[in-house]
This record gives structure tokens, C-alpha cells and sequence, in this order.
């Protein structure tokens, strides 16, 4: 089954076209990788799936209704979630509030407040704390807590292991692996050694190519996508997995 289909679709900031005529197709269930250089619209793509940036053409469906046009809160009661890079968390509300948040608008069913908190037993001990007082790893699991609470078949993922430690990513990696087995999953990510471990199907956004599904994941395949930058990137990434 067909979850999520694009149909050329367009967007825009301003005069600026960010996304240029993109036709996707992602399965139900399927879990996938989003590449490429900076500016190459992959936040934007997310963002157009989740109605916080307007379609500008095109057309999005979601299990072959159209949403192109509905509003972002209406898309979340639709099955879509949005972990945002930033780390974006109601900073004045504590980390259970923030995720009541989540359950009461979003829909109803098995992620429930005491099941996020059971797949991800680190979220537990902050649940009295502000949000806003918590280290980047902390608000990345409630981020991540956030969007599972909101009872997605497709949860959106934007770098949600940038700027973390170690050990942190590997907590992260470690999540995502588990829950690509219960629901849709497609991640922004420039980290193209977990991409390449754990990401079937990959897609390399480009400016000038638009989109490129890609089968195994090769430096050389990769920097025809999409240039040099991509090649210093996957050759920082080889030396930082050999240290």
C-alpha cells in the first residue's frame, strides 16, 4: 500500500524554488533516508508534508486522500508527526505537559503517555522538569516522544541527531531501529554512516536533479548526485568511524 505520494509538487520562499516538480512514492511502513547538500530543500520537503510550509503546486496524498491543502493540525489527526530540527519544545512547560500536548491533540490509540515513556525509558525521570532546562540529547528523545504521542503511521524525523554526542546518537540510532519496524519513518539526516547501515531506501535531494532514489549507498554514486560537498562529507564520515 501506497502511504505517501507526491505528485509534482512545488515549493516556494518567496521567488525562491525550493522544491522543483518532486514525484514521490513511499510505502506503508517504509523507512527512509533524506540526502543532500545544504539548501537543497530536504527541511522544506518535510515541512510541505507536515503543512507548515505551503504547497505551492502539485499534489500530496496521504493513503490516497489529498492533504495538500489541509492545515498542520488536521495532518497530525491525518498520521503525521513532526520531530523539527532545533529541538523545538514549549521551553516554559514541563516535559510531561509537553507531551499531554501531543496526546490530547493528536490521535487516539497505542502511544499512549506510559508507552512512549516505556520506549523511551530515559523520558521518565524528566517528566517534572521544564523543557526548556533540559541538554540538547534530552530534548531530542521528548521531541521524538512528542511526535510518537501524537499515534503517527508516519513520523517525520529533521536531523534529529545533529549536534549530539556519541553516545546520544547511538541512543537515538538505537530508538529509530526499533520503531522502523511499527510505523513509516523518513529522516533528514547528514549522517551517512547510519544512513547506510540502517536505511534501505535512500533519497539524495538536489537542486538541479530534484530527487534520486539510490540502492547502495557509494561515495561514487553519491557525488554524482549531488558534488564535491557530498564527497568531503562521506570522507569526514569514514574518518571519524575509524577513530
Amino acid at each position: 500500500m501506497i502511504a505517501l505520494e507526491l505528485s509534482a509538487v512545488i515549493g516556494r520562499h518567496g521567488l525562491l524554488q525550493a522544491i522543483k516538480g518532486l514525484t514521490l512514492q513511499i510505502a506503508r511502513n517504509e523507512v527512509v533516508a533524506l540526502i543532500g547538500a545544504n539548501g537543497a530543500g530536504k527541511t522544506t520537503l518535510l515541512r510541505m508534508i507536515a503543512g507548515l510550509h505551503p504547497l505551492a503546486d502539485g499534489e500530496i496524498r496521504l493513503f490516497g486522500a489529498p492533504i495538500g491543502q489541509m492545515p498542520a493540525h488536521a495532518r497530525v489527526k491525518a498520521g503525521i508527526a513532526l520531530s523539527p530540527e532545533g529541538r523545538r519544545l514549549f521551553g516554559e512547560l514541563t516535559v510531561r505537559e509537553n507531551l499531554q500536548i501531543a496526546c490530547e491533540n493528536g490521535r487516539r490509540g497505542d502511544w499512549t503517555l506510559d508507552r512512549v515513556c516505556a520506549a523511551l525509558p530515559q523520558i521518565a525521570p524528566l517528566l517534572r522538569r521544564t523543557a526548556g532546562g533540559l541538554s540538547g540529547g534530552q530534548r531530542q528523545r521528548v521531541l521524538i516522544a512528542r511526535a510518537l504521542a501524537c499515534e503517527p503511521d508516519l513520523l517525520l524525523l529533521d536531523e534529529p541527531t545533529a549536534s549530539l554526542d556519541p553516545t546520544v546518537q547511538e541512543d537515538v540510532h538505537a530508538l529509530l531501529r526499533d520503531l522502523n519496524q511499527r510505523l513509516g519513518i523518513i529522516m533528514v539526516s547528514h549522517d551517512l554512516g547510519f544512513v547506510s547501515l540502517y536505511f534501505k531506501t535512500v533519497i539524495c535531494v538536489n537542486r538541479d536533479i530534484h530527487v534520486h532514489a539510490t540502492g547502495d549507498l557509494t561515495q561514487e554514486r553519491v557525488a554524482r548526485m549531488y558534488g564535491r560537498e557530498v564527497r568531503l562529507l562521506l570522507h569526514a564520515e569514514k574518518a571519524g568511524g575509524d577513530r
